[in-house]
C-alpha cells in the first residue's frame, strides 16, 4: 500500500472503513514508504478529515512499523553506513547514532572509503567515523611513496609524544609527509630521495591537527631553512605534518630531520565535548583519550556536575582524577 492510498482510506472514515479493517488491509499488503515524522503528520491530518478519534489512528500508524521493512530495519537493524547516511539526512544527530550502534552493533561488511566520505558530507561526527571504521589506515598522500620507518630502540605504541626521525639522500627538492607510523616522500625536482635508516619513536594517534604540536629540527645536511606546517585531518581523522628540504648544491646530500610531535592536554571545554558526543556511549574510548591526552585543569564540583549532565558514567569521571597535567612534552 502507498502513502497516499492510505491517506484516502483514513480520510473515508470510520463508519466506512473500520480501524480493524485498515490494520488488516496494512498487515496483509505491507507498506511501500519509510515512515518519518512528516509522514506520520500526514496520516494524522488525513485519519482527522475523516473524523477518527486519535486513539485508533494511533493504533493505525502503530501497525505500519511492522509493516514497513525499511521502519523495521531503521528500529533493529544493525547500522550499516547506508542506514548511518539515511539517519544523518534526516537530521539525526551523531551522538544519537553512536547509541544506537552500541546498542545494534555495526553491520557485517566493509566500510569504504566512499562510504565514509559520503558519512563526513553528511554530518558525521570525528568519533562517529572513529566507531564505524576502526580499522582505518592513512589516506596516502597523492604521488607520494613511502619511507620504510623503522622502530627506535624506545619506541611505545601508545603515548602523547613521540618523534619521526627522517634520514634521506635528498637530491634538489624534496617534500616530506609523516602521519600516524608512516613517512612519505614525494621528489618536486630532481632524484627521488633515498632512505638512509628512517625511525619512528610512537604512534602518531587519530586526533585533529589543532591538539597536536610539532616541532621540525635540522641535524644533519648542508642546506639550511626547511620549512612545514601541520596537514588537516585526511577523512579517517588522522592528522599530519609536512616540510619541504631544497638541497642547494650539485649532486645530493644526507639529511637527518626530527618531527617531534606532542598532544595537547584536553581542557574541560574539549573534553565535555567529546564526553557529550559519546560519553554515554562509548566511555571507554573518552577513558582511553583521557589517559592518553591528560587534562590540563583539575575540574571543579560544578564541572562533575555538567559531566555527568553530559552523560558521563562514573568509571569516566574516576579516570580524570588521575590525569590531570598542564604538558604532554618529553621528559628531559
Amino acid at each position: 500500500m502507498s502513502l497516499s492510498t492510505l491517506k484516502q482510506v483514513l480520510a473515508i472514515g470510520e463508519d466506512v472503513v473500520p480501524t480493524n479493517d485498515v490494520i488488516a488491509r496494512v498487515k496483509k499488503e505491507g507498506v511501500d514508504f519509510f515512515l518519518d515524522a512528516d509522514m506520520k503528520l500526514e496520516l494524522i491530518l488525513a485519519a482527522a478529515k475523516g473524523n477518527r478519534n486519535e486513539t485508533d489512528t494511533l493504533k493505525i500508524i502503530d501497525s505500519l512499523a511492522d509493516a514497513c521493512l525499511p521502519c523495521k530495519e531503521r528500529m533493529e537493524a544493525p547500522i550499516s553506513p547506508e542506514l548511518a547516511l539515511r539517519f544523518l539526512k534526516e537530521k539525526v544527530r551523531s551522538k544519537d547514532i553512536l547509541t544506537a550502534i552500541k546498542k545494534r552493533g555495526l553491520a557485517p561488511g566493509t566500510v569504504t572509503l566512499e562510504d565514509v566520505v559520503a558519512l563526513r558530507a553528511a554530518g558525521a561526527s570525528e568519533e562517529m567515523i572513529r566507531v564505524m571504521k576502526p580499522d582505518a589506515q592513512p589516506v596516502p598522500p597523492e604521488g607520494f611513496v613511502v619511507i620504510e620507518a623503522a622502530k627506535s630502540k624506545i619506541f611505545a605504541e601508545n603515548r602523547p609524544y613521540g618523534s619521526f626521525d627522517i634520514r634521506a639522500r635528498v637530491d634538489d627538492k624534496v617534500e616530506f609527509h609523516v602521519v600516524s607510523d608512516k613517512i612519505y616522500a614525494k621528489a618536486l625536482s630532481g632524484n627521488p630521495p633515498a632512505n638512509l635508516g628512517s625511525e619512528i619513536s610512537a604512534v602518531l594517534p587519530r586526533v585533529p591537527a589543532d591538539t597536536i604540536l610539532f616541532t621540525l629540527r635540522q641535524k644533519d645536511g648542508r642546506s639550511k631553512g626547511a620549512t612545514g606546517e601541520a596537514v588537516p585531518a585526511d577523512v579517517y581523522g588522522f592528522s599530519g605534518y609536512k616540510f619541504t628540504v631544497t638541497d642547494e648544491k650539485a649532486k645530493d646530500d644526507r639529511y637527518h630531520f626530527e618531527v617531534a610531535w606532542q598532544l595537547k592536554p584536553f581542557t574541560l571545554a574539549t573534553l565535555q565535548a567529546e564526553v557529550e558526543e559519546m560519553g554515554s556511549s562509548f566511555p571507554e574510548l573518552v577513558i582511553a583519550d583521557i589517559r592518553l591526552r591528560g587534562i590540563d585543569t583539575a575540574p571543579q564540583p560544578s564541572d562533575y556536575v555538567a559531566l555527568r549532565t553530559a552523560g558521563a558514567p562514573e568509571e569516566l569521571l574516576t579516570a580524570i582524577s588521575g590525569s590531570i597535567r598542564t604538558s604532554n612534552a618529553p621528559p628531559r
